[in-house]
C-alpha cells in the first residue's frame, strides 16, 4: 500500500486523472485532443515475489509514467488518450491467482471469484480490500470489451538469457507461454525410521519423484515447455519420522496449447502411477490457468519501427514468463518490449537492468507510442 499510494502520488503530479476500479487495478489517463479516439494503455505491475528484485514489473509501471511525464513536458499533444495502468496481484503471491488484476478486466475471472480468494491466514481479497481503505462501492467495474482500447503496451525485463547473451537491447516480444499451476498434496502414513524401507508410506520419496518428472518430462515435449516444482513442505516435519504428507506446488508452461495441455496430462499421469504404485493419496487444485497469446503483428513491427529510428538494435523474442499482457490481449493490440536482465536474472535480489538499457526501453515505449498515435 505504501508503493500504492507513492505511484498514485507520481501520478496525480504528473497532471493526470486517477481512478481504480473495484479489485484494485489503478489507471491514470492523459487526455487526448480527440474525444472519439480510444486510449492507448501501457503499464505492469508494482507487487513481487518474495526476496525478489526491483525490475520486474515496476520497470513497465515507471516507464509508463515516464511517457506520460515527457509527454507533458515537451508539450506535445496527442489525439489519443494515453492511459498507465498498474495491474493488480500479478504474481499471485498473497491470493491466487497470479495476472488476477488483468484477467478481471478481460473477464476471465469474476469480481466474486476474486473477493473470496483467501491468503495463508484466511483474510479474504474482499477484507484485504477493505483493510486498504478500499470501498467497492465507490469503485468502477474493471471490465473492458474488445474494441475499447487503440492498444495495450508493456514493457519488462527479458527474466531470461537471450538479450544478455546476444547483446541486444531490445526484445520484441511475438508470443507468452500458457500456465499451468498446481497445489499438490500426497498423503502416506508418518511413522519412525525404523521402519523398514518396503513397508513405508514415505510421502516424500513419492514428492521426490515427481519433483524430478516435471524436469523431465517438459525436454520431451518441445524446445520451449518448462516445469517446476518451486514450494515443497513435508509434515510432520521431524528428523526420525518418516514424512506422512507432502504439500508442493506445480508450475508447467509452454507457448503452444497442445504443449501445454500435453504437459499438464503427462505430469498429472505420473502423480496418478506414482501413488498407486507408492500407496498413496493424492489431491491435485489448479490454482492458476492462462493460455499462451501472440502478440499484434501492427504492434510487433510499430516496435521495430520505433527502435530502429532510435538506432537500438532489437531482436524478436518469444516470453517464457506469463504477463499481464497474454490476458489484454483477449480484448486488444498488445505489444511487449523487453530488456536484458543481467545474467537473466530474476525473481531474486540479484535481478538488475543496466540503466541505459532501461533508457532504451523507456525511449522504444515513447518511440512506439507517438506512432500508435497517429492511427
Amino acid at each position: 500500500m505504501q508503493a500504492r499510494r507513492l505511484v498514485l502520488k507520481w501520478m496525480k503530479d504528473t497532471g493526470l486523472k486517477v481512478r481504480i476500479d473495484n479489485v484494485g487495478n489503478i489507471f491514470a489517463r492523459r487526455e487526448g485532443s480527440d474525444s472519439e479516439a480510444k486510449p492507448i494503455m501501457s503499464g505492469s505491475h508494482i507487487d513481487t515475489q518474495r526476496n525478489a528484485g526491483q525490475f520486474d514489473g515496476v520497470l513497465g509501471t515507471l516507464a509508463a509514467l515516464e511517457v506520460a511525464a515527457t509527454l507533458n513536458e515537451k508539450r506535445i499533444p496527442t489525439k489519443h488518450p494515453i492511459d498507465v495502468t498498474v495491474f493488480t496481484n500479478e504474481e499471485g503471491v498473497r491470493f491466487a491467482p497470479s495476472t488476477m488484476g488483468s484477467k478481471a478486466i478481460v473477464g476471465n475471472l469474476s469480481r466474486n471469484e476474486i473477493y473470496q480468494q483467501r491468503d495463508a491466514q484466511g483474510v479474504s481479497y474482499l477484507e484485504a480490500m477493505k483493510t486498504a481503505g478500499l470501498d467497492i462501492s465507490k469503485l468502477s467495474p474493471p471490465s473492458m470489451n474488445r474494441g475499447e482500447i487503440e492498444a495495450f503496451l508493456e514493457l519488462h525485463i527479458e527474466q531470461a538469457r537471450s538479450l544478455y547473451d546476444s547483446r541486444i537491447p531490445i526484445g520484441v516480444v511475438t508470443s507468452i507461454v500458457g500456465v499451468r499451476a498446481f497445489e499438490v498434496r500426497f498423503t502416506g502414513r508418518a511413522d519412525h525410521q525404523a521402519l523398514p524401507l518396503g513397508l513405508r508410506k514415505d510421502a516424500l520419496v513419492a514428492a521426490a519423484e515427481i519433483v524430478l518428472a516435471v524436469n523431465q518430462i517438459p525436454r520431451n515435449i518441445s524446445e520451449t515447455a518448462v516445469g517446476l516444482v518451486g514450494k515443497l513442505t513435508a509434515y510432520p516435519g521431524m528428523r526420525g519420522v518418516v514424512p506422512g504428507e507432502v504439500e508442493f506446488t506445480i508450475d508447467l508452461r509452454d507457448t503452444t496449447i497442445s504443449g501445454l495441455d500435453r504437459l499438464t496430462s503427462e505430469v498429472t499421469s505420473r502423480i496418478s502411477e506414482v501413488c498407486e504404485r507408492r500407496g498413496l493419496r493424492y489431491e491435485l487444485a489448479n490454482v492458476s490457468s492462462s493460455e499462451p497469446a501472440s502478440m499484434s503483428e501492427r504492434i510487433i513491427k510499430t516496435i521495430e519501427e520505433a527502435s530502429s529510428k532510435l538506432r537500438i538494435l532489437s531482436m524478436r523474442i518469444r516470453s517464457g514468463a506469463g504477463h499481464d499482457s497474454q490476458n489484454m490481449a483477449r480484448i486488444a493490440d498488445v505489444g511487449m518490449i523487453f530488456v536484458p536482465s543481467k545474467d537473466g536474472r530474476s525473481h531474486c535480489p540479484e535481478e538488475w537492468a543496466e540503466w541505459h538499457d532501461v533508457e532504451h526501453g523507456a525511449n522504444v515505449l515513447l518511440y512506439t507510442t507517438l506512432s500508435l498515435d497517429k492511427v
